[in-house]
C-alpha cells in the first residue's frame, strides 16, 4: 500500500482597517458581512467533519474589527441605513440604497431571492445616477424596506439561514417586513459577529485547527524592508504587534505566519525568525526561482528549511493548480464532480511526490465563496467527505506536518510573492508610486513609539497591502475611489492627529481620472469560455483605466466595464466584460478596426453578439472572448498596425477603447515570447 499522502489545508481569512480612526466609524461593511457570511459558518461546517485538519491564518487587522463590531460599534453607512425606518429615507438616503444595497453577487446572493430580484429589476441594471434617483424615488415605503431586510439577509450564510429561527422565518416570509423584523436582524448580525472568535477558539482547543498569523496591518514585508520607500522599524514593529494580539485572543503564541500574499525574501524570513516565527509559507513559482536549475517538482511536496543570520525558519510551498481550482474554477462545477477532480489532483501530486511528502493547499478563505451556489457548502461538504473516506490522502494542520517531516535545506530564497513570483502588483505603477511617496511623507519625522495610538494606528494601517492592490492597473474593485479615499483618509488622520497641516495633494485622488492604456507584460493564451476560468489566464494583460477620479458608479452608464487585450503567436485576444448600456441595447454593432490592415464588424444583441456575424472564435457566458488570428491581417511578423474597439447602436457611438487615436501594435513573429 502507497504511504498517505498528506493535505495541508492553509485558509487565510483577511480584510484591510475600514476603521477610521480618527472619528471612530466604519467607513466600509465587509467585515461585519464576512462574518455573517463567511467566518463563523466556514469554521462551524469545518468543526462537522472533526477528522478533516487544517490551518487558519487570520490578519490582526480583522481580529480586531472582529472584536470591535462584536461589541456593536455603530459602525458604517450601511448599517445606519438599515436602521433608518423606511418611512424616513430621504432623497439621498434613497439613492445610496438603490446604488449600494445590491452590492453582492447578484447570481448566487440575489437570485434566490424572488423579492430581491423584483426589485433589482425595477431599479435596473444601470449605474446612472440620474436613473437610479428617478427609479429609487419609484420605490414604495415597503419595497424600500425589503431592499433594506433582503441586502443584510442574503450576505447571511444560507446554511445558517436554515438552521437558524430568525433568518430562516424571514427567508420564508419573502417581503413585506416590519421595522421590527428589520431590526432584529441588524442585531442577529452582531450576535453572529459575537460567535467568531469563540468558535474559533473552539477549533483550536480540540486540536483540529492551527491557527497562524499575518503582519498586523497585512503589509508586503519584503517592500517595507527594501521597496520604493524602505520602512525596517514599521516591518519589525508590525510582527510584534501581531504577535501581542494572536496571544491575546488565542491565549498561545503562533507558530506560523502566512506573510502578507506570500511574500518573502531574504530579509523578511530574517526577520520572521528573529519575531520567533517557527514556519512560513509562499508560492511554488517562488520555490522554483530559488531553486533554479535543480527544481523538480516533487521538491513543491516536501518541508524545506531557510538558515538567516536571526535563525531558521521551516517554509512549505502552496501547489498552484490544486489552490486555484478551489478559488477559481471549481465554482463552475457541481460539487460531486469538483471534489472528484481534486481527489484526481492529489493523486497526481502524489505520483510525483517522494516518501513523508504533503500537498499544501493554500487560499482564501472568504472571497472565492460568494460565486459558488449556496455560498460554497455543497463543494467543502463533498470534499470534506471525500477526504474522510479516504485514508490515502489524510489531512494535517502546518505544524503537525513539519514535526513529522525532515526538511529540505533551502540555501537560497527568492524574493516574490504567490502572483507571478514578485512584487509588481504592489509597487512600480504610477498610482502605486503617488500612494508610496504619499505614505513616506506622512511617516517621516514621526516617532512611532512616543506617538499617540491612534496616529501610530493609523500609519501602520496605511501600510496594509490592499490599499497598493486596487492602485494596481490589474485589479479593478468596482469601488476604487472608495479604497482610494479609506487610504488617503488614514493619512490625513495621521497629520491631524500629529498636529500637523494636511498636505492639499491628499485632498484629490490618487488614481488620476485620465485613461491611462496598460500594453500586456506576459503573453496571453486565453481559454476561450466566456467566464474567468483562472486567476492567470488575463494576468498581466493590457487594458485600460477609466473613470478613475469619481468612479464609473458616479457616471454616465457603461457599454463596457472592463476591456482586457493581449496575444500570442497566433491570436490577439480580446476579453469584454459588457456594462448596463450594451445589455440594454437591443441592437448594437462590434467594430475592430485594424487601419488599412482591414475592419471587422458584427452584430449584438443585449450585449452578446451573434455568432454567425463573427467569423471569429468567439465565446460568451459572464464575459465575452475573442480570438483573432493574426493570419486575418496579411502583414509580416513585424509590422506596426493601429487597432481600435469600437462599439455602436444606431449612429451613437457607445464606447471605444481607446477613445482617441488607436493603439499602437505590432505583429508578433517568432520571438513574441521576448517583447514583453
Amino acid at each position: 500500500m502507497a504511504e498517505p499522502f498528506k493535505v495541508v489545508f492553509l485558509w487565510h481569512f483577511h480584510q484591510p482597517s475600514y476603521l477610521d480612526f480618527d472619528s471612530g466609524r466604519y467607513r466600509m461593511p465587509w467585515v461585519r458581512l464576512h462574518a455573517v457570511k463567511d467566518y463563523y459558518a466556514f469554521a462551524r461546517l469545518l468543526g462537522r467533519h472533526p477528522s478533516v485538519r487544517a490551518t487558519f491564518n487570520v490578519t490582526p487587522v480583522l481580529l480586531e474589527q472582529v472584536l470591535d463590531i462584536a461589541g456593536r460599534r455603530p459602525d458604517d453607512d450601511f448599517s445606519e441605513l438599515t436602521r433608518r425606518p423606511a418611512d424616513q429615507l430621504d432623497e439621498a438616503a434613497r439613492l445610496y440604497l438603490a446604488r449600494n444595497f445590491f452590492a453582492l453577487n447578484w447570481e448566487t446572493m440575489l437570485f434566490p431571492f424572488p423579492r430581491y430580484r423584483q426589485l433589482l429589476e425595477k431599479r435596473g441594471r444601470v449605474s446612472d445616477t440620474e436613473v437610479l434617483e428617478r427609479r429609487a424615488g419609484d420605490f414604495s415605503i415597503a419595497e424600500l424596506r425589503d431592499l433594506q431586510v433582503l441586502f443584510n439577509l442574503a450576505w447571511v450564510d444560507p446554511g445558517l439561514r436554515r438552521e437558524d429561527e430568525l433568518p430562516r422565518e424571514l427567508e420564508r416570509k419573502g417581503r413585506d417586513f416590519t421595522e421590527a423584523e428589520k431590526l432584529g436582524l441588524l442585531d442577529y448580525h452582531y450576535q453572529l459577529a459575537g460567535r467568531v472568535i469563540p468558535e474559533w477558539r473552539r477549533l483550536q482547543d480540540s486540536g483540529q485547527v492551527e491557527f497562524s498569523v499575518s503582519p498586523y496591518y497585512h503589509p508586503i514585508l519584503p517592500l517595507l524592508l527594501k521597496g520604493p520607500h524602505p520602512l525596517p522599524e514599521d516591518a519589525s514593529l508590525q510582527l510584534k504587534e501581531a504577535r501581542l494580539l494572536f496571544r491575546a485572543v488565542f491565549g498561545r503564541d503562533p507558530a506560523g505566519c502566512w506573510p502578507s500574499e506570500g511574500a518573502v525574501s531574504p530579509a523578511a524570513l530574517d526577520r520572521l525568525a528573529a519575531a520567533g516565527f517557527r514556519w512560513a509559507a509562499s508560492d511554488e513559482e517562488v520555490l522554483g526561482r530559488s531553486l533554479g536549475p535543480a527544481f523538480r517538482r516533487e521538491l513543491i511536496y516536501c518541508s524545506h528549511e531557510y538558515r538567516g543570520p536571526s535563525g531558521s525558519i521551516r517554509m512549505l510551498f502552496r501547489d498552484r493548480d490544486l489552490s486555484d481550482r478551489i478559488g477559481f474554477v471549481y465554482r463552475f462545477q457541481a460539487a460531486d464532480r469538483a471534489a472528484a477532480d481534486f481527489s484526481a489532483g492529489l493523486e497526481r501530486a502524489r505520483s510525483a511526490a517522494g516518501p513523508g511528502a504533503a500537498v499544501p493547499v493554500i487560499l482564501d478563505g472568504e472571497n472565492a465563496w460568494e460565486y459558488y451556489p449556496e455560498n460554497g457548502r455543497p463543494f467543502l461538504e463533498a470534499l470534506y467527505r471525500s477526504l474522510e473516506s479516504n485514508p490515502a490522502f489524510p489531512t494535517a494542520t502546518v505544524s503537525d506536518y513539519l514535526d513529522a517531516s525532515t526538511p529540505v535545506l533551502l540555501e537560497r530564497i527568492h524574493s516574490g510573492s504567490w502572483i507571478n513570483g514578485d512584487f509588481h502588483i504592489w509597487s512600480g505603477h504610477p498610482a502605486a508610486d503617488r500612494a508610496w511617496q504619499a505614505l513616506a511623507d506622512a511617516r517621516s519625522g514621526v516617532d512611532l513609539a512616543a506617538a499617540g495610538p491612534e496616529l501610530r494606528r493609523s500609519l501602520l494601517a496605511a501600510e496594509g497591502s490592499d490599499w497598493f492592490w486596487w492602485y494596481s492597473p490589474e485589479h479593478f474593485s468596482g469601488r476604487d475611489e472608495e479604497f482610494d479615499a479609506a487610504f488617503r483618509g488614514l493619512l490625513r488622520n495621521a497629520y491631524r492627529l500629529g498636529g500637523r497641516p494636511v498636505p492639499a495633494d491628499l485632498e484629490q485622488p490618487i488614481k488620476c481620472g485620465q485613461e491611462e492604456v496598460h500594453f500586456p507584460r506576459n503573453p496571453v493564451t486565453a481559454v476561450l469560455d466566456g467566464r474567468e476560468t483562472s486567476y492567470y489566464e488575463w494576468l498581466g494583460a493590457g487594458h485600460f483605466l477609466r473613470h478613475l477620479a469619481g468612479g464609473a458608479m458616479h457616471g454616465p452608464p457603461e457599454a463596457v466595464t472592463e476591456f482586457l487585450f493581449g496575444w500570442d503567436r497566433e491570436h490577439l485576444y480580446l476579453r469584454i466584460e459588457p456594462g448596463p448600456l450594451l445589455r440594454e441595447a437591443e441592437r448594437s454593432f462590434f467594430k475592430l478596426d485594424f487601419g488599412p490592415a482591414g475592419c471587422w464588424q458584427f452584430e449584438a444583441r443585449q450585449g452578446k453578439i451573434n455568432p454567425d456575424s463573427c467569423p471569429f472564435p468567439v465565446a460568451q457566458s459572464e464575459l465575452i472572448e475573442i480570438a483573432f488570428p493574426w493570419k486575418e491581417l496579411d502583414r509580416p511578423a513585424g509590422a506596426g498596425i493601429s487597432f481600435c474597439l469600437e462599439i455602436t447602436a444606431g449612429s451613437q457611438v457607445l464606447d471605444r477603447y481607446p477613445r482617441q487615436g488607436g493603439l499602437e501594435l505590432r505583429v508578433p513573429g517568432e520571438d513574441y515570447e521576448t517583447v514583453f
